[in-house]
């Protein structure tokens, strides 16, 4: 660990035969890789057994270099001394020192004034003496230990003996925290783990102190069961709530299976919620008198025999107010985004009505998709009558477009089986099957001519008490075209490394015809929700215009390749059934649908630009919008500021904005915030600001945090190399 960096050099000294004489520059030392090892000094002697190298030693071979001033190397005993200036250095990683020796044979060295620089995470130990005792176990004395710059580091550890054995445990005696040149913290002994791969131990805890919980402490412990598994155990104590509990399992193999699960759980002191305070009713508007208060989460993703791979969402709460009373639990859902991060599943909003959680069994084939799922939504706030639609099971195969020899036709067959069930009210199951057919061909060399039909079949049958009602079923059928050709013109340009920008336009003109057959009563109210429904009679026609830019790059070896870089996409529709339909006095037809507009642009992994909107041309208004930005601008030094936006519209239904910033500023300084707000309902859900300065190897962090449950402030003290230290206050209410 101290001296990662001698052994490489130890080694090649201990297995060679080093000819020395008067008048030598550069000698062949170790030849284990075809590179040679190369030594120059300005006197080189041989006094009995012993090789003497004085004036400017220095012995080195590619990122290897060890010098000083005088080195004495005796074969027989195996050990290498050195004076004078002594400075080791290997892959960027230093050891410097006044003198030492290194026992070739026993593989132990010692270097007295010693200072080691490791680069991978800048961190500096300097001590009096530091030794390598063995293979695995080192030593220091009078030490410390920084990953700050400088002879007065901002801050440091110091201690008076470091003792480490390496995939064990290391030893601080009379530890001290300090800033500068003041002592802050006292520890006379301190114990941690030194371990190269992942550890067993524990993690940095957190304290803090709210009107809610009262005092709040919470230390993690972390569990590494093998190399393909591990665990986190949370243990939390809350003044005014009680002891909680949280286990995080973690697993991770080479077959593609992984996942993480959570779970937490409480035995609240607070037994029934009181719901004449404002500040409880802020949380939610509904009772809760249970005592036992959990969360149940996770992701995973399994790969099984014959081709089938498996998926399991948990989500499952004790209470409706679970979720927003300990968010800021280490294991809590502000937290720990990267459930979400690293599954590709997001949960459900804190503030959802209803959790999901689903298994789900797919098997991928060259010609077909299988896959069946089993899914159950909760209800948090348990109504005492529940009629929630609970799609229990899903069966759905798709088989992948086969075509039909000789004839230049496609076919394609969509079909999916569902059980619903309700605790209270109509359960029953539905069938849907929907082949499809289409025709694609080329009219002479530029146009592309592709008419389809496609017939799908619903039916139901529902099921109440002890009662059955009778099968019903309902149709539809489809039939329709598409007529498009592709433009294309590439542009010379010098952007960054394109040479070049291939823009694409294909106009597009399509027809669809759909007419749903109206077999079950439509004056009955539905049971449960009918995909067959959702787009109900259909004639139209559109004419889209779609444009790609992609950026042209070529290699050393001058080959070619495109890298898409953005779309933009206009389309207009005219309702042929909206220009026939019989108006009303006063009613204005409009046929032509809104016209929509679509637009992505990713041209670096800086941006990530996507957007659509549609206009109304009758009521000359925007009646939908949607604008997603991933925005990152570099800066010096390996900074670089943020903008993250998502915006959703939609006319007399909703409006909302989430906005995420932070900008680099002078001096180590820079600034942030995030702000989600619903205009629709004219409600600011949360904010925050934050100022942050961050030195060479510390940093500081002041955040004001506000919802409609408490604002926050919070102080985090970061040591670049060790962590963070927070600090929070909460106060409840407005």
């Amino acid at each position: 660990m101290i001296f990662g960096a001698v052994p490489v050099i130890i080694c090649a000294l201990l297995f060679s035969e080093i000819a020395w004489g008067k008048g030598f520059s550069t000698e062949r030392v170790l030849q284990e890789d075809g590179t040679p090892w190369q030594i120059t000094a300005d006197s080189l002697e041989r006094e009995g057994e012993a090789y003497i190298a004085e004036g400017d030693v220095r012995i080195w071979k590619g990122a290897h270099s060890l010098s000083c001033q005088k080195a004495v190397y005796d074969p027989e005993k195996g050990i290498a001394e050195v004076f004078g200036s002594v400075r080791l250095e290997s892959g960027g990683d230093l050891l410097t020192g006044e003198k030492g020796f290194f026992n070739l044979k026993d593989r132990t060295a010692r270097i007295e004034k010693g200072s080691l620089f490791l680069k991978e995470n800048h961190f500096y130990v300097r001590g009096d003496f530091l030794e390598k005792l063995d293979d695995d176990t080192y030593r220091a004395d009078n030490i410390t230990v920084t990953t700050c710059d400088g002879e007065n580091p901002p801050w440091s550890i110091n201690g008076s003996e470091l003792f480490v054995v390496i995939e064990g445990y290391g030893t601080i005696k009379h530890a001290s925290f300090r800033i500068k040149d003041q002592s802050i913290a006292y520890i006379p002994f301190m114990l941690f783990p030194a371990k190269i791969k992942r550890q067993t131990g524990f993690l940095l805890p957190r304290i803090g102190f709210s009107s809610n919980n009262g005092f709040d402490f919470e230390l993690p412990f972390f569990w590494a069961i093998s190399e393909t598994a591990d665990a986190t155990f949370y243990q939390r104590y809350m003044a005014e709530r009680g002891y909680m509990q949280g286990l995080e399992y973690r697993f991770a193999t080479d077959k593609g299976n992984r996942g993480m699960l959570l779970f937490d759980i409480l035995s609240d002191e607070r037994t029934e919620k009181n719901l004449g305070d404002p500040d409880e009713l802020n949380i939610s508007p509904y009772a809760r008198t249970n005592i036992t208060r959990y969360w149940l989460r996770g992701r995973t993703d399994t790969e099984l025999p014959a081709g089938l791979n498996a998926r399991l969402d948990l989500d499952y709460v004790s209470d409706q107010d679970y979720l927003r009373e300990f968010e800021d639990s280490l294991a809590g859902f502000n937290w720990r985004p990267d459930l979400e991060e690293e599954s590709g599943r997001p949960l459900e909003d804190k503030r959802s009505p209803t959790r999901r959680s689903a298994v789900r069994l797919a098997r991928n084939a060259d010609d077909f998709v299988v896959h069946g799922t089993a899914a159950y939504a909760q209800v948090p706030e348990n109504p005492s009558v529940d009629n929630t639609a609970q799609p229990l099971m899903n069966l759905t195969l798709l088989s992948l477009p086969l075509r039909l020899n000789p004839a230049p036709a496609f076919i394609t067959l969509d079909s999916g089986y569902d059980r619903v069930w309700r605790e209270e009210g109509q359960d029953g199951h539905r069938v849907e099957v929907s082949p499809f057919l289409s025709v694609p061909f080329w009219t002479g060399p530029h146009l592309e001519w592709e008419p389809y039909i496609r017939y799908t079949y619903n039916e139901r049958w529902m099921e109440e008490g002890y009662g059955r009602k009778e099968e019903q079923y309902r149709t539809a059928y489809e039939t329709g075209a598409r007529v498009s050709t592709d433009l294309e013109r590439i542009y010379d340009i010098s952007w960054g490394d394109a040479t070049g920008m291939m823009h694409k336009i294909s106009p597009v003109l399509s027809y669809r015809h759909r007419e749903l057959v109206e077999n079950w009563n439509p004056k009955e109210k539905k049971p449960w929700f009918e995909p067959i429904e959702s787009e109900g009679d259909i004639n139209k026609i559109n004419f889209s215009i779609e444009n790609f830019f992609n950026g042209r790059h070529v290699n050393s070896k001058g080959r070619k390749s495109y890298q898409q870089w953005a779309t933009f996409d206009v389309t207009q529709g005219y309702d042929l059934i909206e220009a026939k339909k019989p108006l009303n006095t006063g009613q204005k037809r409009k046929s032509f649908t809104p016209l929509s507009l679509e637009l992505t642009f990713t041209p670096s992994s800086n941006i990530n630009l996507s957007a659509n909107a549609s206009w109304d041309h009758y009521d000359e208004s925007i009646n939908r919008a949607y604008a997603s930005l991933d925005l990152y601008l570099p800066r010096a030094g390996g900074l670089r500021d943020m903008l993250k936006l998502d915006y959703l519209y939609r006319a007399g239904i909703e409006e909302s904005l989430q906005l995420e910033s932070e900008v680099n500023l002078y001096y180590g300084f820079s600034v942030g915030g995030y702000l989600q707000q619903d205009f629709y309902e004219d409600h600011n859900i949360s904010n925050g600001f934050w100022i942050r300065y961050l030195d060479q190897c510390w940093g500081v962090r002041l955040a004001l945090e506000n919802d409609d449950i408490r604002t926050r402030v919070m102080l985090v003290f970061e040591l670049v190399g060790l962590g963070e230290i927070k600090g929070r206050g909460s106060i409840q209410g407005e």
